[in-house]
């Protein structure tokens, strides 16, 4: 347990090293380790004084504005936060928030905020080998319906293994940013949390006291009720349906 401890200890400073500036490490360290490191603690009491929040939430899933709301969408891996994201961002004109990793901050008036971290714009070069690979692998969603639970989790493993290799690409050869990053909130005005039975990405929260703890869905909703709606995701339709549902919430 030490050595795997260690290891991603390890492997999350070779990330962060890549990190702009100014740029927010206290919820990668979050997530990865489980734990606050004391040299990112100052972060998380600057951003708490900066922007009035009590307990700050790290989640797996996107962020992103759009027609002057602010969306965050959390679900499980491969099944198209990310594409949906690009999408918005590409040709609806939206602002991308984060990608990954949302940082979500409690005020001390019970509204949420997203943060942006300098995550979402690092993460375009990123992820660049991510793709690569899996243009050449011929990947498959993991969450097509057409799939049996046996081949899913084949196809769960075998994208885990392209993120693990392309994750030491991006370590090894990618180039630091240089140029400063400054976080800004951004009120929510909708989070939609996507379930799924495989999904083993539940959120984290980190207390006043910089302790971090595991939390569900389930949580948030109650923390975040006006913002939260509750989906169960079978399959790849979040890039069409709810992408249809996200727009037409953007509109209320």
């Amino acid at each position: 347990m030490a050595i795997k401890a260690f290891l991603r200890k390890t492997w999350t400073k070779l990330f962060l090293r890549k990190m702009p500036p100014g740029a927010i490490h206290a919820h990668i360290w979050a997530w990865a380790t489980g734990t606050i490191d004391p040299k990112v603690a100052p972060e998380l009491e600057r951003i708490r004084k900066e922007f009035d929040l009590q307990e700050v939430y790290v989640m797996h899933g996107i962020a992103f504005k759009k027609d002057g709301k602010t969306h965050v969408v959390s679900g499980p891996i491969g099944i198209g936060k990310s594409t949906l994201l690009e999408e918005k961002v590409r040709h609806e004109g939206a602002e991308g928030i984060d990608d990954g990793l949302v940082l979500i901050g409690r005020k001390s008036d019970g509204k949420p905020i997203a943060i942006s971290t300098g995550l979402y714009d690092r993460l375009q070069v990123m992820n660049r080998p991510q793709q690569w690979l899996r243009r050449i692998t011929g990947y498959t969603n993991p969450f097509s319906e057409a799939m049996s639970p046996k081949q899913r989790i084949r196809a769960l493993k075998f994208d885990h293994r392209i993120s693990q290799l392309s994750g030491i690409l991006a370590r090894l050869f990618v180039k630091r940013e240089r140029s400063p990053f400054k976080p800004q909130a951004f009120p929510i005005d909708a989070i939609t949390l996507i379930g799924h039975p495989d999904d083993r990405m539940k959120p984290r929260v980190i207390t006043p006291k910089n302790e971090v703890k595991k939390t569900s869905q389930a949580a948030l909703a109650d923390v975040f009720p006006k913002q939260v709606r509750m989906k169960k995701a079978t399959s790849t339709w979040l890039t069409q349906n709810e992408t249809q549902d996200v727009r037409r919430q953007g509109k209320r």
